[in-house]
C-alpha cells in the first residue's frame, strides 16, 4: 500500500501544473495539454491528458514495449536500446535508451541528446496503472549491458549529449474499450540551445502522446465507429496539416493505416478519395446538394460533395453549424 501512495503522489507532483506554462502552438483533438520552457539550461516540463480508444491493459503493454517499431515510428526517434525486463518486490522495471534529434532553429543544428532511464511500471489497482522513466545514476549508466537495439546513428554524426528525463503516465480504465492517459515529463536538456528549441523539443514529446492515441483509433474496424471516432478520425486527417497539399497528403498516408477508412473503401462502388480529397483542399465553390444515397452516387458526384463542404462551413459562424448543414444537404454524408 505505501508503494502505490508513494507512486499516485510521485505522478501528481510531476503532474501539476508549473508556474509560466502556456499552451502548446499546436494541440491535437480534444488533448488538454500545457508546456513551460526555460531560456537558461535547457529546463522543459509538459504534460498533456487524452483519451484513448483501446483497453487499459492493451495501452500499457503498447507502451512497455519501449523497442517496438510502432513506438520508434511515433517518437522519431533516432536509436533506441533496452533490456530485458525485471521483477522486484512486484514491480517491473527495464533499463532504455533513446536518442532524440533537437529541431534545428536559424541555421543551428544542435547535437543529439541521448537519455538513460530505468522504466517501472505500477499496478495502483485494476483501474489503474502508472509508469514512469526515472534518470539512471553514473554507476547504472556503466553497470548495465544492452542486449537489444532499434534504429541505427548516421555515420560521421556529432557525438550525442547526455540529458536527463522524468517521465510519468497514468492510465485510467474508463471502459472495456477507453483509457484515460494522463502524461507529464520533465526533461533537463544542457546548455547550448535556444528557448525556441527547447519549447519545440517539449512539444514534440507531446506530440508522442497524440501518435498513442491515433495508433489506436486507425486500428478501430468500421462497424465499431460511433461519433466520437468520427471526430478522431478527422482530428488525425488534419494533424499538423497546415496547407491544402499537406491534408491531401496525411488523408493518402492515413488511408494506408486506417481499418475503417480500408473497410469502407471496399463497401463503396467509387473511389472514396473523390470525395475527400476535394474537401480537404478547401476551396470555394458552389454549393450544389446531392441527393443520392451513398450506394448510388457516381464518382462525379462524389466530387460535388466534397466541394459542397467548404461553402457549408463559410455560411455558419460555427465549424459544427457548417458541418451538420453539409451531412442534410448531402444525403450520403448523413448516411
Amino acid at each position: 500500500e505505501s508503494g502505490r501512495a508513494e507512486a499516485l503522489a510521485q505522478f501528481e507532483a510531476l503532474y501539476k501544473e508549473r508556474p509560466g506554462s502556456e499552451r502548446p502552438s499546436r494541440i491535437f483533438g480534444t488533448a488538454n495539454s500545457m508546456v513551460q520552457a526555460e531560456v537558461v539550461g535547457g529546463h522543459t516540463w509538459g504534460a498533456t491528458r487524452l483519451d484513448i480508444r483501446a483497453s487499459m491493459e492493451e495501452v500499457t503493454a503498447f507502451l512497455w514495449d519501449f523497442g517496438s517499431r510502432s513506438n520508434m515510428e511515433i517518437s522519431n526517434d533516432v536509436e533506441r536500446t533496452f533490456e530485458s525486463e525485471e521483477e522486484d518486490e512486484g514491480i517491473f522495471k527495464k533499463v532504455v535508451r533513446r536518442r532524440q534529434k533537437i529541431d534545428s532553429m536559424h541555421g543551428i543544428h544542435p547535437r543529439d541528446r541521448t537519455f538513460s532511464s530505468e522504466l517501472t511500471i505500477h499496478k495502483i489497482d485494476e483501474d489503474t496503472v502508472i509508469l514512469f522513466l526515472t534518470p539512471l545514476g553514473e554507476e547504472a549508466k556503466h553497470a548495465r549491458v544492452n542486449v537489444r537495439a532499434r534504429g541505427s546513428v548516421a555515420e560521421g554524426s556529432a557525438e550525442a549529449i547526455e540529458a536527463k528525463e522524468t517521465v510519468a503516465i497514468r492510465l485510467k480504465r474508463l471502459s472495456e474499450r477507453a483509457t484515460k492517459l494522463e502524461y507529464a515529463c520533465e526533461i533537463e536538456l544542457g546548455f547550448g540551445i535556444s528557448g525556441v528549441a527547447v519549447k519545440a523539443f517539449i512539444e514534440r514529446r507531446l506530440d508522442e502522446i497524440a501518435g498513442v492515441s491515433i495508433y489506436f483509433q486507425r486500428l478501430i474496424p468500421l462497424r465499431d465507429y460511433g461519433v466520437g471516432d468520427g471526430r478522431a478520425l478527422a482530428h488525425d486527417l488534419l494533424w499538423k496539416a497546415s496547407s491544402s497539399k499537406m491534408r491531401v497528403g496525411r488523408y493518402k498516408g492515413v488511408l494506408l493505416k486506417s481499418r475503417a477508412l480500408k473497410e469502407l473503401q471496399e463497401q463503396l462502388p467509387w473511389p472514396f478519395e473523390a470525395m475527400m480529397i476535394p474537401a480537404l483542399e478547401g476551396d470555394l465553390h458552389r454549393n450544389i446538394a446531392v441527393k443520392t444515397k451513398m450506394v448510388c452516387i457516381s464518382e462525379k458526384e462524389a466530387i460535388r460533395i466534397g466541394k459542397n463542404l467548404i461553402p457549408s462551413l463559410r455560411s455558419k459562424k460555427l465549424v459544427a453549424a457548417g458541418v451538420d448543414q453539409w451531412r442534410v444537404q448531402n444525403k450520403a454524408v448523413k448516411e
